[in-house]
C-alpha cells in the first residue's frame, strides 16, 4: 500500500496463499509469479523471467508483471477511474470485447480459436475512445516490450 500512497500511478497485484480445507491448513507460496495469458485470453501464472530477477537488488522489490488477476489488486481509486475502471459490458462476451478493443490486428488469432463466433458483444466504441484518449500503445508494442518471451512468441 505504501507504493500506492507514495505514487498513485502504481497498482499492486496481490500474492495469494492457498488454504486447503481438506487438511485445514494454509500453504505459503513458494515464490512470486507474474501474470500472463495466452491467445485463448485465459489468465495464467508464470515464473519471474530471468531478466526481471536480474533487475532486482533485493527480493522485496516490486516485480514488473505484464498482466494481473482482475480481482486481486490494490490501486488508487482516482487512478482506476481515470483508466476507465472495469468495462461494464465485460460479461458473457468479455474476451471478445477485450480482443476488439486491445488486440488490434492480432485479434484474428483469438477469433480463430473460438471458431470466429464473436456473438453479440455489444458496442465497444466508448472503450476504443478511452484507449485512444489515454494514449495507449498498440498490442504489438505491448507484446514485444511487456510480455516476457518465455511465454509469448514475439509478434
Amino acid at each position: 500500500m505504501q507504493k500506492i500512497i507514495s505514487f498513485s500511478l502504481h497498482r499492486t497485484p496481490e500474492t495469494v496463499e492457498y488454504f486447503f480445507i481438506s487438511r485445514f491448513c494454509q500453504q505459503k507460496l513458494r515464490g512470486v509469479n507474474v501474470g500472463g495469458f495466452d491467445f485463448n485470453l485465459q489468465f495464467n501464472w508464470h515464473a519471474i523471467p530471468e531478466r526481471e530477477k536480474k533487475r532486482h537488488k533485493h527480493p522485496s522489490e516490486p516485480v514488473h508483471s505484464p498482466s494481473m488477476a482482475g480481482g486481486l489488486f490494490s490501486i488508487d481509486k482516482m487512478f482506476f477511474e481515470r483508466l476507465g475502471t472495469y468495462d461494464p459490458g465485460f460479461d458473457i462476451w468479455g474476451a471478445v470485447r477485450l480482443a476488439e478493443v486491445w488486440l488490434d490486428e492480432y485479434a484474428k488469432y483469438y477469433y480463430q480459436r473460438i471458431g470466429n463466433d464473436k456473438g453479440d458483444f455489444g458496442d465497444v466504441s466508448s472503450r476504443k475512445k478511452l484507449r485512444a484518449d489515454l494514449g495507449c500503445k498498440s498490442f504489438k508494442w505491448y507484446a514485444n516490450f511487456r510480455i516476457p518471451s518465455a511465454y509469448c512468441t514475439k509478434l
